[in-house]
This record gives structure tokens, C-alpha cells and sequence, in this order.
């Protein structure tokens, strides 16, 4: 994911979308609910002790503009979410020490995060949950999941585009937006 977006920001490219799709952590997260992310924890770059927190997705501004972008699409919140190493689905133990973490976890996101956040990019990640973590499903049974959320995430994936687009055309050089807010 690094050279493309390294050439997304050679073409001035500064406002990224990442879509993910997430296990659930949270007892309250089922299936189809959609998390813009506030942070992500990576566990992937770090062999011992604290996981590093990588600066934050979005600014609380962004992610409100977000959360309202998406309304009328589904069960949708702001959380946190665990990269961690995959291939492979949670057992019941590390899905509850993941939990103390964050919200959602997955097995991307770390590496784009710090790939966009040392190209300077501002980023949205949209994560929609398609398994339980620690559920028995099937990779099939996650693939039916995440099949019947195409619609709603297009939809949100669309609104979220409209948003940053409109965030770009209405950015002055030095950062601030043309009535003076960010």
C-alpha cells in the first residue's frame, strides 16, 4: 500500500479514504455496524511491551463532519482499532485482551496509517464489523457478511468521498477553510 499512496501525495493528493473490513471487539458492535476510526493501535510493528498509538485518523472535527456524512446508514460510532498479524481469526482469550485496546481489529491499517502519516496525508478509515472476534464463523460465512453490507457501505463510502471532496475545494493553501474553521 506504501507506492501507491506515496504517488497519491506526489500528485498532491493530501485527504485519503481507508475502508477496512473489521472484527468486532465490543460486546455492542454486531454485525454490519460501521466505526469511523478515532485511532489505530498497531501491534504489528512492535515485538514488546506498550503498543504504539499512531496520531489520530482524523481531527475531532473530521470525524464529526464524518459521523454526520454517514447518517441513515446503519449502526454507526467512532473507536479505536487493532492492527494485528494475520492471517488468522481471534481465539476467545485474545479477543478479550484485544478488547482492552480497541473497538475493532483487523489485519491492515497500521502500515497505511504510517505510510500516509509520514506523506503528511489527512485520513477517514471507515471499518465495517463483518465477524464477531472470537466467534467460530467460517471464512465463507465473513465473506456472506461483508457481501451483504455492500450497499450501505457504498453508500458510506460515497458520502464520505462528497465530504472530503468538498473539505479539499474549500481548503486555503495554508490549511485553514475559506470562512476561517478547519
Amino acid at each position: 500500500m506504501e507506492r501507491p499512496l506515496v504517488q497519491m501525495a506526489s500528485w498532491g493528493v493530501r485527504k485519503v479514504l481507508f475502508t477496512y473490513a473489521v472484527g468486532g471487539l465490543q460486546p455492542d458492535l454486531g454485525l454490519g455496524a460501521l466505526v469511523l476510526l478515532e485511532t489505530v493501535v498497531d501491534l504489528q510493528a512492535r515485538a514488546e511491551g506498550e503498543p504504539s498509538r499512531l496520531r489520530a485518523a482524523s481531527s475531532p472535527e473530521v470525524l464529526a463532519e464524518a459521523a454526520v456524512a454517514l447518517r441513515g446508514v446503519g449502526s454507526v460510532r467512532c473507536g479505536k482499532y487493532v492492527a494485528v498479524v494475520g492471517p488468522q481469526y481471534e481465539s476467545p482469550t485474545e479477543a478479550r485482551w484485544l478488547r482492552g485496546f480497541g473497538d475493532v481489529v483487523g489485519m491492515s491499517g497500521a502500515f497505511e496509517a504510517r505510510t500516509a502519516d509520514r506523506l503528511g496525508m489527512e485520513y477517514v478509515a471507515l471499518a465495517a464489523v463483518v465477524n464477531r472476534a472470537a466467534a467460530a464463523d467460517s471464512h465463507d460465512a465473513v465473506l456472506l457478511a461483508a457481501g451483504e453490507l455492500r450497499e450501505s457501505l457504498g453508500r458510506g463510502v460515497s458520502r464520505l468521498v462528497r465530504m472530503l471532496a468538498w473539505r479539499a475545494d474549500h481548503d486555503d493553501p495554508d490549511g485553514s477553510t475559506v470562512d476561517g474553521h478547519r
